[in-house]
């Protein structure tokens, strides 16, 4: 298992069918279209800043929150020391966080090591019935 910044199909199938945001794997969070958060990763940076499910993403870096716009200003905030800042609303509070995070975004991808057999095809071979 290896993370890289490409998103999986599966992952991309799933952002688009239901127009939510998958960052489970860079700052800890999954959130629906209209930025509230459905997961909080235990330990990650969005954790540490005190997100939890059901807080509403209201702006990123002073602009109003989209899944697009969250996705560049991790991008941006690659290789730096810049945090994230949103501003969120937990019922009628609100408030600015800092996420520092400097990764990029992280997605999930198997990657066979050089001069190893494929054993994941030969799991997912389809079995072949006896004969008689």
């Amino acid at each position: 298992m290896v993370y890289g910044e490409q998103m999986p199909a599966y992952l991309k199938n799933a952002e688009d069918a239901d127009g939510g945001i998958n960052l489970i794997y860079s700052i800890g969070v999954t959130a629906s279209r209209d930025g509230e958060l459905s997961e909080v990763r235990w330990s990650s940076p969005a954790y540490e800043v005190g997100l939890t499910q059901g807080t509403k993403l209201v702006a990123v870096d002073g602009m109003e929150y989209s899944a697009d716009r969250l996705k560049q200003a991790i991008r941006a905030a690659r290789g730096g020391n810049k945090p994230i800042e949103l501003i969120v609303r937990n019922l009628d509070r609100y408030r600015t966080v800092a996420i520092n995070w400097s990764q990029g975004l992280l997605y999930p991808q198997l990657q066979r090591l050089p001069g190893t057999p494929d054993r994941f095809s030969a799991i997912m071979k389809p079995r072949a019935t006896p004969t008689r």
